[in-house]
């Protein structure tokens, strides 16, 4: 599976391997949920 670059306006980038099919879905920042203060509201 290709390894696609995503950005979060609040944490900043991050990359994910994803499916060819699924590179426009929004995928949650992950940081999200995080105990120690990571990101609570975005998604890219």
């Amino acid at each position: 599976m290709p390894t696609y670059p995503y950005r979060c306006d609040s944490c900043g980038p991050f990359d994910l391997t994803r499916p060819m099919a699924a590179v426009a879905a929004s995928e949650p920042c992950p940081a999200f949920g995080e105990a120690d203060g990571g990101c609570s509201d975005c998604l890219v």
